[in-house]
């Protein structure tokens, strides 16, 4: 049984024994598992034991030992880089006044006794300086399944012989765990991945060229998803969103890199073509290349014309949510008249004063007026109904 096969493609489904593997697994297996479980093999080595080593002290909770553990790593990378290695003692002495900048509080003792710990994990001291191993799944080309060892090395000591103290210096898996835990914009990666197509195209190396290819493809989700994201937002609430601040410059940016890619890409498939021919050695790899390279530039233009067709879509939410009649969504009982039943007058009071001075509006002042006050509280003029011109008899009386 061989494990072909990519995400799409029209073949027959990989044999597993009994079992059978989508051409997505199959693709994963060939084209992604073997680097990726390396590199993730490599960074779960170092914070298994990290683990490890925090479960054993307890008296170190709150103590960030991944930060001391990167910081560690970091200078011994930097010195090797600038001054040719610093010795172990150097290392964790400087080390130590990071340590002492999370918790100044604990004593020097402690700063020095877990920065010592730190580096002489990096070293695996306790393994007496061997190198790391993990046992792996590895899948061959035929469906066989066996476990090697994934071993590394972090550090490692140098000098002469006699030496008393020698220096430490980083191994090459070492630097690479350290640069793989930058994050990358989408975009950068993918014009890295690019070059290096380019290069392994040159070397007639055409299945690393198509994984690259499929890596980029995978890295436009990225953005897709960005994009998705904002759309949601305007969908649900146009409120909630900056058009001006925050919208249209993402979707200029991105219109931006996205039009770079379809450009870098339609260069890239060109070169491409120029090693399609009849009678070149790779021409099957070479032609699903092309495919997948087209496949990849549809993608683009079509991710570009989502974002092109965002102010359309905010304007139409604006209509729909802004100008039609919502339907209230909360219960007033249960989320207004309760809560405020159950409050103090004197808890009222504070509660509503702001809102219900908004609400009011302004009110004319209440000034004191004497002559106001006179006429409430002076007694009124009786009417005997006696005098002058008065018929008494027919007081009351209709007409």
């Amino acid at each position: 049984m061989e494990l072909t096969g990519y995400a799409g493609d029209n073949e027959e489904l990989a044999q597993a024994g009994s079992r059978s593997l989508s051409p997505a697994l199959a693709g994963f297996l060939e084209g992604w598992q073997p680097r990726q479980r390396r590199t993730a093999g490599f960074q779960a080595m170092l914070f298994n034991r990290l683990d490890t080593l925090a479960r054993a002290h307890p008296e170190w909770d709150g103590y960030d030992l991944l930060t001391h553990a990167l910081g560690a790593l970091h200078l011994i990378i930097e010195n090797d880089r600038l001054t040719g290695g610093h010795t172990r003692e150097q290392i964790v002495d400087e080390l130590a006044g990071l340590v002492a900048l999370e918790r100044p509080d604990d004593g020097p003792g402690r700063h020095h006794e877990i920065a010592a710990a730190v580096v002489d994990l990096l070293l695996n001291a306790r393994g007496r300086h061997t190198r790391l191993s993990q046992p792996y799944m590895r899948v061959g080309r035929d469906g066989a399944v066996d476990h090697p060892q994934l071993t590394l090395r972090l550090v490692q000591t140098t000098g002469e012989e006699d030496a008393a103290t020698p220096v430490l210096r980083p191994t090459p898996e070492a630097i690479n765990i350290f640069q793989n835990l930058f994050e990358f914009d989408p975009s950068d990666r993918a014009a890295a991945e690019r070059y290096r197509s380019e290069r392994m195209l040159q070397r007639r190396d055409y299945d690393e060229v198509l994984s690259s290819v499929e890596r980029r493809s995978t890295s436009i989700h990225g953005l897709r998803s960005d994009l998705e994201r904002m759309l949601r937002r305007i969908s649900y609430n146009v409120r909630d969103v900056d058009y001006a601040g925050e919208v249209i410059p993402r979707l200029d940016e991105a219109m931006r890199l996205i039009g770079e890619q379809v450009d870098a890409e339609e260069k890239f498939a060109a070169t491409v073509a120029e090693h399609v021919h009849d009678d070149a050695p790779d021409l099957p790899r070479l032609q699903r290349i092309t495919e997948r390279l087209q496949q990849l530039i549809r993608s683009l233009t079509g991710l570009h014309r989502t974002a092109a067709s965002f102010k359309l879509e905010f304007e139409a939410q604006q209509d729909r949510q802004l100008f039609t009649y919502r339907r209230m969504t909360i219960s007033p009982q249960a989320e207004i008249v309760e809560p405020l039943l159950g409050l103090t007058p004197a808890q009222m009071v504070t509660l509503m004063q702001a809102p219900l001075a908004a609400w009011m509006g302004v009110r004319p002042p209440r000034v004191a007026s004497l002559r106001t006050l006179i006429d409430r509280i002076a007694p009124g003029r009786r009417d005997t109904g006696t005098g002058a011109g008065r018929k008494p008899i027919r007081a009351g009386c209709g007409a």
